[in-house]
């Protein structure tokens, strides 16, 4: 049966895509996660992280079977939500 699993928060070196996709891929990898398990991705919505043509996540959507579904953090949500209450 599926489940949904925040693992946790990565950290990167800068926010350029290739520095990103090494992280998110460098702990898939060190996890023996299996990357066609696979389904979604939560981040800030920067387009950096979900554009549709260079991000981290068109980097996976070009070595996966199925589209990733990226979808908005929602601490990061609840962050903003707050701030702008």
């Amino acid at each position: 049966m599926p489940h949904c699993k925040c693992v946790r928060l990565l950290p990167v070196e800068n926010v350029r895509v290739g520095a990103i996709y090494n992280s998110i891929n460098a702990f898939i990898l060190e996890s023996n996660l299996e990357f066609k398990k696979l389904v979604a991705f939560a981040s800030t919505r920067a387009s950096s992280m979900i554009g549709k043509n260079k991000s981290a996540i068109s980097k996976f959507h070009s070595m996966m079977p199925i589209n990733i579904l990226g979808v908005h953090c929602i601490a990061h949500h609840e962050a903003l939500a707050i701030k702008y209450a």
